[in-house]
């Protein structure tokens, strides 16, 4: 085989279209070297003697003789050449020997700030051997697996020195016990830790050695401390200073610590700290923050409380505390007070729930149970309450606006929604409304209605039925005394009485026990003339009239003048007898009006007690009024107005007329549940008691005990609108 290469030469055409020819090929031929080159005898060694010699004055910090570029050149050389093995090999043990120096200079006196010292100057040093044997990382370690750059033979050689002279197990002890004392309140060495604990993370002592001796100190720590604060702090500041304490521990992984360590600290700190008291600082102290509104407080509670996975403790006690409190709130027997009062904890409870418990629907589904659970353990009472603390509202705003008013609906609604006996509600809400409404006291007929519209997106029209009828009855009643007064100044009776009258229908309003009375003649044909003109205009209707609840104007003549007296029919009636003489006795009275025997006491006491005495008794000091008193009109009575209006004894609502009015709804649910069997039976025709039962049950809007369905369905068997199967008694057959 030839050792010659050769190369020929063709011709080619000129680029600029001349064309070149050669006759013949050129060949130039390359012979090999006759003696073959071979590197100077003393090469490695003076090469390594200059690296060595600059190794050991990087280390000692000293002045370096030759150029970087010159030493890295030097161990290109030395790599070409195919020594890269024993330059790598005489590095590694003159970077033993420098570092062992250094490991053993560490001072004792002074640990932790000599380790920061050591890893410094060594991340320093190795950087420039590093640089100056970058060559032989590139060349020689990268095509040898087993071989470790230059920069982690540094790092291997340290952590072997450190282990050989036990350094590495005081040095995560000392930083353990560094950051104990920044727990303390002892000055931080943020430096000081960084440096410590990036060289122990370079070194692979981390995650083996000190992780699992840091977060053993941090459980023994903080469930120290959580025994020690919970006996003297109290819950808020307790849960500041389980806060804080967090706050803490995430400023410590940013300053110096691995990130990775973050969730086992932070889940350290809320097992030990924290978790342990969780029930007792609950039952020490959530009654108190609830009731005193410190939202920030009950914020903290909940985030915390949500970070260790015990909100199902929260919301328990949460939900407990409202019964508990809310029951204490229903022992009020007054409207005011107590709707006014649950107003408040109603406010206070949604601002705790949307300001601290972030709108949580576990908690908002807790609180409206609780609201239900406590609202009616008194059973009908808070709905009758509510009724009448309504009723006071709509009669006088007291200086609100109408805008302020409705926030007090809205209110009023959230609370209704809890309310099980709604129907006893929607009975006392109806009573109130008719007096309202037919003594002109509402204060807004907007406002009115809009409590209609309010009641009937939450129960539906069949709820607001009669309440929307008594408002179209007033207006019907208002277009016919339109028509009723035009028709009285197109005949020719000549002078009448002004009247107003108001025709109701019977199923809508409350009912009122008739009073048959004797009108005065005065009365009694302007009421003749009404009857004639409705019975022509509306056939086959029937009218019942409810004298108790009109209200007249009177022209009295007294001495200083006469007066134009707003009052009562029945003040009214009591007056116009003594048009004929000026004394009567109380059976004089009571014959010629026919008034009910203790109406007409109350009529008396009101004309002649108070500042507006129209009439005189013989008796002047005694309140009472008695069968056997004598009366006579006060012509001497003075007043400066020339329109005076006569209250009357309201007859304050007793037990027994509240009772009269739940006695009404406990019938009208009798009814009900009436309705609710019979429909179930003729629609299943034959069905069995014990799904009877709950099925009736699930149909109604009230409250109501198996005891009561099983109750009517025995009248219903003894009404013959079902009986029980022969074969089986549990099972019921509807009868057609």
């Amino acid at each position: 085989m030839s050792n010659k290469v050769s190369f020929r030469f063709h011709s080619a055409k000129s680029p600029f279209g001349v064309s070149s020819s050669v006759k013949s090929s050129k060949k130039l031929v390359i012979q090999p070297l006759k003696i073959k080159p071979t590197l100077p005898a003393q090469f490695e060694s003076e090469s390594w003697e200059k690296l060595q010699k600059a190794v050991r004055a990087i280390w000692n910090s000293e002045r370096i003789d030759q150029s970087r570029e010159e030493l890295y050149q030097t161990v290109e050389a030395i790599c070409i050449h195919r020594k890269g093995a024993q330059l790598y090999e005489k590095l590694g043990a003159e970077l033993d020997a420098l570092i062992h120096k250094s490991v053993v200079g560490v001072d004792s006196t002074r640990f932790l700030e000599s380790v920061k010292d050591l890893w410094t100057q060594h991340c320093r040093k190795m950087l420039n051997v590093r640089n100056i044997f970058n060559y032989l990382d590139r060349s020689y370690v990268m095509r040898t697996p087993a071989a470790s750059t230059i920069w982690e033979v540094g790092l291997n050689l340290l952590r072997s020195h450190l282990a050989q002279l036990r350094l590495n197990g005081r040095l995560i002890e000392d930083l353990v016990l560094l950051i104990r004392s920044e727990r303390n309140g002892e000055e931080r060495q943020l430096d000081l830790m960084y440096s410590c604990i990036r060289m122990i993370v370079a070194l692979n002592l981390y995650q083996s050695d000190f992780e699992p001796q840091f977060l053993e100190e941090t459980a023994s720590y903080y469930e120290a401390e959580g025994q020690e604060y919970i006996q003297k702090t109290d819950v808020a500041g307790f849960l500041l200073h389980v806060e804080q304490r967090l706050v803490q521990e995430n400023e410590r992984i940013q300053n110096y610590l691995e990130q990775r360590s973050r969730k086992p600290l932070i889940t350290n700190v809320e097992s030990h700290l924290l978790a342990p008291h969780a029930e007792s600082l609950l039952d020490r102290g959530l009654h108190t923050l609830m009731g005193q509104k410190r939202l920030e407080d009950l914020r903290r509670i909940y985030s915390l409380y949500l970070r260790i996975g015990r909100l199902s403790v929260l919301l328990q006690k949460f939900t407990d505390d409202i019964k508990e409190e809310g029951t204490k709130l229903l022992n009020v027997d007054s409207p005011g007070d107590l709707v006014a009062r649950l107003l408040e904890y109603n406010d206070t409870l949604n601002d705790i729930l949307q300001h601290a418990f972030e709108s949580n629907k576990d908690f908002a589904f807790k609180l409206k149970t609780a609201w239900e659970h406590f609202l009616n353990l008194r059973e009908t009472k808070p709905a009758e309450l509510m009724a009448k603390f309504l009723d006071e509202k709509m009669r006088s705003q007291k200086g609100l606006s109408e805008k302020d008013v409705e926030v007090v609906l809205d209110k009023v609604m959230q609370i209704f929604r809890h309310l099980a006996d709604k129907d006893v509600f929607e009975a006392f809400y109806k009573l109130g409304l008719s007096k309202r409404l037919l003594l002109r006291k509402s204060a807004s007929y907007d406002l009115e209605r809009s409590m209609i519209a309010r009641l009937k997106g939450e129960c539906g029209s069949a709820y607001t039925n009669k309440l929307e009828g008594m408002f179209k009855d007033i207006h019907l009643s208002d277009d016919f005394m339109a028509k009723y007064n035009d028709y009285l100044e197109k005949q020719s009776w000549g002078r009448h009485i002004e009247t107003k009258v108001q025709v109701l229908t019977t199923g809508f309003w409350p009912t009122h026990p008739p009073q048959n009375v004797v009108l005065p003649p005065v009365l009694q044909a302007e009421a003749d003339k009404f009857v004639a003109f409705y019975m022509k205009t509306f056939q086959g209707r029937r009218l019942a009239w409810q004298h108790g609840q009109g209200h007249c104007v009177v022209l009295a003549n007294f001495e200083a003048g006469s007066k134009r007296l707003e009052m009562s029919q029945f003040q009214a009636m009591v007056c116009l007898c003594f048009n004929k003489q000026p004394e009567l006795t109380f059976q004089e009275v009571q014959a010629e009006t026919q008034i009910e025997e203790e109406e007409l006491k109350r009529t008396l006491q009101s004309l002649t007690l108070g500042k507006q005495k129209i009439l005189l008794k013989q008796k002047a000091g005694s309140k009472e009024i008695t069968e056997d008193m004598g009366f006579r009109f006060n012509d001497a009575y003075t007043n400066p107005k020339t329109r005076i209006h006569i209250n009357t004894i309201q007859l304050r609502e007793t037990v027994a007329e509240a009772n009269k009015t739940n006695e009404a709804v406990r019938r009208d649910r009798l009814h009900i549940i009436d309705a609710a069997v019979v429909r179930i039976m003729k629609t299943r025709n034959t069905y069995a008691h014990n799904l009877l039962v709950p099925d009736v049950v699930s149909q109604l809007k009230f409250p109501v005990t198996m005891n009561q369905v099983k109750a009517r369905i025995e009248s219903l068997i003894e009404r013959e609108y079902m009986a029980r199967d022969e074969e089986q008694p549990n099972v019921y057959n509807y009868l057609a």
